[in-house]
């Protein structure tokens, strides 16, 4: 199972939590019963856990659009190079299709204004001759040029 909490004024990813688990029993039926409320049990606890914790003054999630890749290894490296940024925390990929890469970066807040600057100014961003098209508080979107 796979959980997301947002902020519901923003849209800001919050928490995100994936968990599995297995659950035997007599029948089929009671099985996926079974499992699936360990599952929710898990996923309920853990993310009332990280949205209780979350330090909402401290820190701030950005979504990252970034499209023009020829290949995922390029795709590695600007990811790789987004994570090593002053501020950021924490990089997950959301996907990587058709030569477009998605992130949710959680990072200090107060590099997020920041950040889309970092992102094209980095050694990578400049070598893939990355364009940002789109910025905001929450929200990045770019393409490279040349790869």
């Amino acid at each position: 199972m796979n959980a997301r909490a947002y902020y519901a004024d923003t849209g800001e990813v919050l928490a995100e939590i994936s968990e599995a688990a297995d659950g035997l029993d007599q029948t089929k039926e009671l099985s996926i019963k079974a499992s699936l409320k360990k599952v929710g049990e898990r996923v309920g606890s853990s993310m009332a856990d990280e949205v209780i914790t979350a330090p909402a003054d401290l820190t701030g999630f950005m979504s990252i659009k970034i499209t023009g890749f020829k290949g995922i290894m390029a795709a590695n490296k600007l990811e790789a190079a987004i994570g090593e940024l002053p501020g950021v925390m924490q990089v997950k990929r959301q996907r990587y299709s058709s030569g477009t890469l998605e992130l949710n970066v959680s990072l200090k807040s107060d590099y997020r204004e920041d950040l889309p600057d970092l992102i094209e100014k980095c050694p990578v961003g400049k070598k893939f001759g990355l364009v940002i098209e789109t910025a905001s508080k929450t929200y990045v979107e770019g393409r490279v040029t040349k790869l």
